[in-house]
């Protein structure tokens, strides 16, 4: 999922989603950026259940048994931090992609699941933590999304409000 091309490793994006207070509506980012600053587990330590629906937040979002050993590597997963870039500054966008992902939040409406390049909503139904991979050559955003399995383009024009960049 994405969260490894950040780190190298197969974070749990339950373990993430409960630290964090993700709620049906989404959640920070921030808070999701300080659960992996302290430490996280790892996804096969504590699997997401993709068979789940996601509105059932009350099997999806429990932390069930975590072996203890998994919590004894915390400090071994986790990010040394994070900056926030501005959203407006294409050029600072652009150079920090030519380092690595970038984790963005945005707002989500009706069509996100459309298939093409996602244009902006009208109104937003939920916000969403995603990578911002790179751009095509018309200056769309190539976005990674662990719940969505294809590539996914946010039209250049979409509003993208929160860009983060990890640091080492």
């Amino acid at each position: 999922h994405c969260f490894y091309h950040l780190t190298g490793k197969e974070l749990s994006i339950r373990y993430l989603a409960v630290k964090s207070g993700t709620t049906y509506r989404g959640v920070s980012v921030r808070s999701v950026l300080e659960v992996m600053r302290k430490g996280c587990v790892l996804e096969s330590d504590l699997p997401f259940d993709f068979t789940l629906p996601l509105n059932r937040w009350d099997g999806v979002m429990q932390l069930q048994r975590v072996p203890v050993t998994a919590y004894q590597k915390l400090e071994e997963n986790k990010i040394e931090g994070y900056v926030r870039l501005d959203p407006q500054n294409l050029n600072s966008i652009k150079a920090a992609l030519q380092i690595g992902p970038l984790i963005v939040a945005y707002g989500l409406g009706e069509n996100y699941s459309a298939g093409g390049i996602v244009t902006q909503p009208s109104v937003y139904r939920v916000y969403h933590c995603a990578l911002l991979t790179g751009y095509d050559e018309k200056g769309n955003w190539r976005i990674g999304d662990s719940l969505v399995p294809q590539e996914k383009f946010l039209s250049r024009y979409y509003s993208i409000p929160w860009i983060y960049q990890i640091t080492k």
